[in-house]
C-alpha cells in the first residue's frame, strides 16, 4: 500500500520498490523482541543491530487489501493504491509473528556476539509485538548491496521474481481505474487494475463492480 503520488511518480514509472531501513520504520520495538540480561549483552547486542541495520532491509506488505485501517494509514486515507506482486519461492516474503512478551537471551560470553546470530536476526525481523497484529503483514528482507547513485536508496527491481500483477484504486482516489494504463506501461505479464469502495454491509473493502476493470496485455496478446 502507498499513496498515489509514490505509485504514479517513482515506483510505476521506475518499476522498483525501495527498500526500507529498520532505524527508519514506525515501530520503536523492531529487531528488538528478546531483551538481553545485563550491560554487556546490550552493549554486544547494540552493535549486532547496527551491522544488521546497514545492512538488511525490508519491504512491507500485507496479507489482503480489505482492511479500511490499513488503508487509512498507508495510503493518505484511501487516496492511494495497493500493488499486488507474483513473487518465486526463493524471493517470498515471510509472514510476521506477534507475540505478547519479549523473549530473555542469555550472553554467551564465548560465543561470537554473544551467541547472536543470523537466523536470530532474522526471526527479529519478523516478529513484532501483539498490538500491531491487525497488520497482518508479511516482509521481503533484501541485502543492501548497490544503492541508487543519485539519492542513495536501496530498491527492488520489477523482475521475472516479482512482477506487479495488480492495482487496486483507493475509495478516495483522485486518479481514475482507466488513468493507470499509462503508468503501467509496457508489460510482461498482465495487470488488473480494479476500483475498491467500502462494503455496504460489513466493515471491509471490496471492489466496485459498476467501474469495468482495467487489464493491461503484454504486447501481441489480446
Amino acid at each position: 500500500m502507498t499513496t498515489l503520488k509514490n505509485a504514479v511518480d517513482y515506483i510505476l514509472p521506475e518499476r522498483r520498490m525501495r527498500f526500507s531501513r529498520f532505524d527508519n520504520l514506525n515501530d520503536p520495538f523492531e529487531l528488538k523482541s528478546i531483551k538481553f540480561e545485563g550491560r554487556d549483552g546490550r552493549y554486544i547486542f547494540k552493535k549486532v543491530l547496527e551491522h544488521y541495520i546497514k545492512n538488511v532491509g525490508l519491504l512491507c506488505m500485507v496479507e489482503h487489501w480489505k482492511s479500511p485501517l490499513m488503508w487509512a494509514h498507508y495510503t493518505q486515507n484511501h487516496q492511494g493504491v495497493c500493488l499486488g506482486f507474483d513473487v518465486t519461492d526463493e524471493d517470498m516474503p515471510t509472514q510476521i509473528t506477534y507475540t505478547e512478551e519479549r523473549t530473555t537471551h542469555i550472553l554467551v560470553p564465548n560465543d561470537p556476539h554473544g551467541g547472536v546470530t543470523f537466523d536470530m536476526m532474522k526471526g527479529l525481523s519478523t516478529t513484532k509485538a501483539k498490538g500491531w497484529s491487525y497488520e497482518e503483514e508479511w516482509r521481503l528482507l533484501g541485502e543492501l548491496k548497490e544503492p541508487d547513485p543519485i539519492n542513495g536508496s536501496f530498491y527492488l527491481p520489477f523482475s521475472e521474481t516479482f512482477v506487479l500483477r495488480e492495482i487496486i484504486v483507493g475509495s478516495r482516489c483522485d486518479a481514475t481505474v482507466e488513468s493507470f494504463r499509462k503508468y503501467v506501461g509496457k508489460v510482461d505479464k498482465s495487470v488488473t487494475i480494479i476500483q475498491s469502495r467500502p462494503a455496504f454491509k460489513t466493515f471491509t473493502i471490496v471492489q466496485k463492480n459498476d467501474v469495468p476493470a482495467v487489464v493491461v496485455m503484454p504486447e501481441g496478446d489480446k
